[in-house]
This record gives C-alpha cells, structure tokens and sequence, in this order.
C-alpha cells in the first residue's frame, strides 16, 4: 500500500519556521500530532489497533543549571505507548528540551536531572492523554575531576576537559554542542570553577566555532599569561559535518602539524632556519650523533655506546622536565574576573 501524503497543517506551528530558542524552561512548545491523521489510509483504527508496543525516544541533549548556576548533563529515555492519541512532533521536543538550558532547577546535579525528568514525564503525558515513561541518566559530568590535572606549587601541564560547552550558531541560532580541552602549562592555572563559569556563559551566545575556540584562547592567554597554552573544542556533528577548532602558541610543543619547535640540541643544525630538520640536514645531525658516542671508530653506535648514548638523552630530558618549587603556587596570578566574563572579545 502506497503511503499517502498526510496534512501537516497541524505541526507548521515549528516545521518549516525560523526557530527563536527559548533559554528557560516552556512547556508551550510542545506540539501534540494526532496518530489517526497517519493511520487513515492504512486501515488503522485508534480505538482498534492490530498490535500493541510503543514508541522509544532518546534525548542526548539534555541540560539543566543548578542554583549556583554550574551546568548538568544527561541523557534522556522517553517511552509512549501505541495506543496514545497523539505523538510528539519532534522539533517541538528539541525545541522543549533546549528550553531547559538555562533553568536553574536544583541545588545538586541529581536534582536538576530528577525535576527535569518529573517535568518531562508530567508534560508529555498531559500533552498526549496518556502515562508517558521517562527516565533522565547521568552521562559524564561537566569537569570530570580526574581529568582535571592541576600540579601545585611547581610549573607543570595542567590539562582541562569540560563535556558542556554550548554556544549557537551566529546564522541560524541553532544550538551547537561541543567538548573543550585545554592544555596550559605557566605559572598560573584559571581556577576550575571560574573557567567553568566561563564556558557556560557561551551558552545564551550565537557565534562561529573558531569564535568560540579564539575567545576562550585569547581570555586564558590574557589571565595567565602560559608559556604553553592549546585550546581544542570538538564540536558535535550537524548535518553531517562537525568542525573542530584548534589554536596554540606560536611554536607549540603541543600541536601537530608539523612544525613543533627543535629542541636546542637539534635547532643547531637546522641551517635554513624555517624549523624543521631536511633529509639533509637530519643526515648531517646523525653523523655529529654517530660520531660523539662512536668510540672505537667502526662508524657505528652499539652495545656500551649505544648504552651511553642512551643514559646522554635521558639526562638531556630529564634537564628539561620543569623544577618543583615552594616559591610560586597556582592561582595566585590574574585570574577571570567575575564581572566580565560575558565579555567574550
């Protein structure tokens, strides 16, 4: 049976419309579809079904703010039986979901995800006549501590990852996800917390990816002033292309495409300065290591030279490893302030 064109005249209240994402918490936004409009002309009756099931439905965007305003994540299950009236159109439903962001609704994390998930069940069983099943999960949470690596009192890496960055985008304001790592070594590191205000507060923002990435580069190079700092945020795919911004200090150690700072031991043969070792030049560099650790002259490196030669570099790298100290701790330099962390330039 050929499937027939339905009306859609109930659901263009958000289909085909430009879309203003509500930031709180609206319920108004859900949008019921009757089940009978698409079971007409398949000789389907509501009121006398052929077979029983439902229908499963997974958020993986779910977000809520507790009351000190810090983000919660989840991911959500939502179960409506066959035998319902109506359906949920599904814009609506991201629609309603994006509605949360921004909703402080809980003093902990399992609180926000409990109210979300009692709003939810409550809502969607109102809007379609019948007991809808709801369950929001915890997924990882925003600044997981093990993988927040901050040495005290010694110049070290300190890495970040926040699993809940969020901006939209600048055309079409549709909401865009993302995770954030950050790599910085210095003598000052930002305080988890305050970088987690900061990343939240993109949230209500509409900008670019690479936007976002400079942004938070340029604020965490201002405040701390790191002799390394790489910021990469990995952004979700939508409509089947994800984009994933990447900056670094000029002469990273840190990033990958190829042109990584020479050590000083290797920058000596580097003859045509442009940072980086030709085959010539790498061929010039193994005959100056070949005949430092060569000593019985045989033109080769083995047994106690290559021993030797091996005890040199790790000494060489073990020079280099930055020194602990007592004199100078972490977060006592500049840091974000409070007040301006809105401001994104």
């Amino acid at each position: 049976m050929a499937l027939q064109e339905l009306d859609n005249s109930s659901i263009s209240k958000h289909l085909g419309q430009t879309s203003q994402y509500k930031a709180t918490y609206d319920p108004e936004l859900l949008v019921p579809e009757p089940r009978q409009s698409n079971r007409t002309h398949l000789g389907i009756q509501d009121n006398d079904l052929p077979f029983g099931g439902g229908d499963t439905w997974n958020a993986y965007e779910v977000s809520g703010l507790t009351h000190k305003g810090l983000p919660v994540a989840g991911v959500g299950k939502i179960y409506i039986p066959c035998n319902s009236l109506y359906i949920v159109e599904s814009k609506s439903l991201k629609l309603y979901f994006n509605s949360f962001n921004m909703s402080k609704l809980g003093d902990t994390a399992e609180e926000v995800r409990e109210e979300i998930q009692r709003r939810v069940q409550v809502d969607l069983s109102k809007l379609l006549g019948v007991n809808v099943e709801v369950k929001i999960f915890s997924n990882k949470e925003m600044l997981n501590p093990e993988l927040i690596k901050v040495v005290k009192n010694e110049v070290g890496t300190v890495r970040y990852h926040s699993a809940l960055l969020k901006s939209n985008c600048r055309v079409t304001s549709q909401p865009d996800w993302g995770d954030v790592y950050i790599t910085l070594e210095g003598e000052y590191a930002p305080d988890p917390v305050s970088l987690l205000e900061y990343i939240v507060s993109f949230r209500d923002e509409c900008h670019f990816h690479e936007e976002i990435c400079e942004a938070l580069y340029k604020r965490l190079l201002d405040s701390c002033k790191p002799d390394e700092l790489v910021v990469r945020c990995l952004y979700a795919r939508r409509g089947g292309i994800d984009i994933n911004p990447e900056r670094y200090m000029p002469g990273s150690k840190q990033h990958h495409d190829g042109k990584r700072k020479l050590p000083p031991y290797m920058a000596k043969f580097d003859k045509n300065k442009d940072g980086k070792l030709c085959d010539a030049e790498k061929a010039t560099a193994k005959a100056a290591w070949v005949k430092q650790f060569d000593k019985d002259g045989n033109g080769k490196v083995e047994g106690k030279e290559l021993a030797a030669a091996k005890k040199a570099m790790e000494e060489r790298r073990k020079a280099r490893k930055p020194k602990g100290g007592k004199g100078k701790e972490r977060g006592k330099g500049k840091g974000t302030k409070k007040g301006d962390r809105n401001n994104h330039n």
